[in-house]
């Protein structure tokens, strides 16, 4: 599972790279045209959140799509374990510590799912952010055609969703970094820590 799934998230990796960047070029391309004779600020900002907007959801839209793909290896190591199971082996996986209650079966799913979410998670991210880019180059966008009360809304808009992006960005990271953790520990103590 591992090679099979390590060489898809790489494949959907590069795959979503190549059309952000391609998004972010056409995006530049439509923020020139559209601010065709605009003032340099009003071009500026057209150029930017267009670069933001259609790159961050050509990225988006492809990284989901890979993501849908996966679905049947990620899911794998959690399918057919009742709710209670599922629960240990997340917890345990994302608290960087044993399963418990101490099972082999479950110590054996927690390692699947570990390798499995330190291949994905990553990608998960870079979702999350190329999602957020491309809300927030929308409303930059729109900050060229609001005035008044719309302006300050927007402004206020991108300030608290960046403000929330970098926080869930910061709980993602610490995520993959006990699933690091976690995979470490299964390393330098075998099956004794997993179980």
């Amino acid at each position: 599972m591992s090679d099979e799934l390590h060489e898809t998230v790489r494949r959907a990796v590069r795959r979503t790279t190549w059309i952000t960047v391609l998004g972010a070029v056409v995006g530049v391309g439509v923020g020139l045209w559209l601010s065709a004779g605009e003032d340099p600020l009003e071009r500026a900002l057209v150029v930017v959140g267009g670069l933001m907007a259609i790159g961050g959801f050509a990225g988006t839209a492809t990284a989901l799509i890979a993501k849908r793909r996966m679905s049947s290896v990620t899911s794998a190591p959690t399918t057919g374990l009742d709710a209670a199971g599922k629960r240990a082996v997340q917890k345990a996986v994302f608290a960087g510590v044993p399963v418990e209650p101490r099972d082999p079966l479950l110590a054996l799913r927690a390692a699947d799912l570990a390798e499995v979410l330190s291949l994905t998670l990553p990608l998960a991210t870079a979702q999350f952010v190329l999602l957020y880019g491309g809300i927030i180059g929308s409303q930059v966008i729109g900050l060229v055609s609001s005035n008044g009360w719309g302006a300050t809304f927007r402004i206020i808009l991108v300030v608290v969703m960046v403000i929330a992006g970098v926080v869930v960005i910061v709980l993602m990271r610490r995520s993959a970094l006990q699933v690091d953790r976690y995979r470490r520990a299964l390393n330098t103590d075998g099956p004794a820590h997993a179980a």
